[in-house]
């Protein structure tokens, strides 16, 4: 594998609720009417448990919450955004950290993705692996990722002194540093300087005289309804004895840079999915000839708390009483 590309590992990831009801309205014998009232019956006290659980009259509108992100660098690459994306039937918040959903920082029903009124992810992340040889000439296994599933010290991948995560990084001159979004087409522009005000200012084309949004396909062209775009590298994954540049002893991970996009579209055909696409390169100086890509999920579906428990799927009986 090319020590300074390999090969751009593209994959898309398909977020699609599809739920198919069908009502047969055939004469039903009367034990039928009865098993079908006993079921009714059922549904009907769950969902009402779960209305005063959830306490739905007070439940807050779609729109973007305060930065709930806890899991920030506090050292000089301290940039972790978040976007609340809404562009089609489905509201989620995505993280310039390669979080889809925010762990342990959601506001329940609002923004760990939300899907006809009812959340299904905890959280989603890439998560990438490698082997290779440690400075001793040991193989070792190095994984990295941006999970933010645990809030305890002592379940996260993070360094002894506890001040830096063994995760993806945002890379800077992605988002403007001065505002809490990540980058995002379309974005608002309200300070009216004619820069979007999440874009960075080196996407300015002197050419065209604009800020230029660096489509997917060409430069300048906007791909969906709504779209996200960001960078992350692994340097600050410290905890093994590897350094896939020589050069610099502080840069350890696996050397990795992923560029990541997230597509929303409104149309019919599109409107209950998220795309993300990863584009992910070797930037080290060295080979890499074992890796393996996939993506960590962690659904709420069904168990747990009350809001999960919307999800159950189970057997119930006839005549329930």
């Amino acid at each position: 594998m090319n020590s300074k590309i390999m090969k751009n590992l593209i994959t898309a990831i398909l977020f699609s609720c599809t739920f198919i009801m069908n009502y047969n309205a055939q004469t039903l014998t009367d034990k039928q009417k009865e098993e079908h009232q006993a079921v009714k019956d059922l549904l009907n006290k769950l969902n009402s448990n779960s209305e005063r659980n959830h306490n739905n009259s007070n439940k807050p509108e779609f729109q973007k919450p305060r930065d709930s992100n806890v899991l920030h660098k506090i050292n000089a690459h301290s940039d972790r955004k978040s976007y609340f994306m809404n562009g089609n039937k489905i509201s989620t918040d995505v993280y310039n950290y390669g979080g889809i959903a925010p762990g342990f920082g959601l506001l329940r029903g609002v923004n760990n993705f939300v899907w006809k009124d009812l959340s299904y992810v905890f959280q989603f992340c890439p998560i990438v692996g490698a082997e290779v040889k440690d400075a001793n000439g040991k193989k070792i296994h190095i994984i990295t990722d941006g999970l933010n599933d645990y809030t305890s010290p002592m379940l996260q991948e993070i360094n002894p002194t506890g001040d830096t995560l063994w995760q993806w990084q945002p890379l800077p001159g992605y988002a403007d540093a001065d505002q809490p979004n990540m980058a995002s087409n379309p974005a608002n522009d309200d300070d009216g300087d004619g820069k979007p005000d999440s874009w960075p200012r080196n996407w300015y084309n002197p050419t065209l005289g604009k800020y230029v949004w660096p489509g997917f396909l060409s430069q300048n062209t906007s791909n969906a309804d709504l779209e996200l775009f960001w960078s992350m590298d692994d340097r600050d994954n410290t905890e093994f004895k590897y350094f896939p540049f020589p050069e610099d002893s502080t840069k350890k991970g696996i050397g990795l840079q992923v560029d990541g996009r997230a597509f929303q579209w409104s149309n019919a055909l599109a409107e209950n999915t998220i795309f993300f696409v990863y584009t992910i390169s070797n930037v080290s100086g060295k080979d890499l000839d074992s890796v393996f890509f996939g993506i960590y999920g962690d659904p709420d579906l069904g168990g747990g708390t009350p809001e999960n428990k919307d999800d159950n799927g189970f057997f119930i009986p006839p005549y329930v009483t």
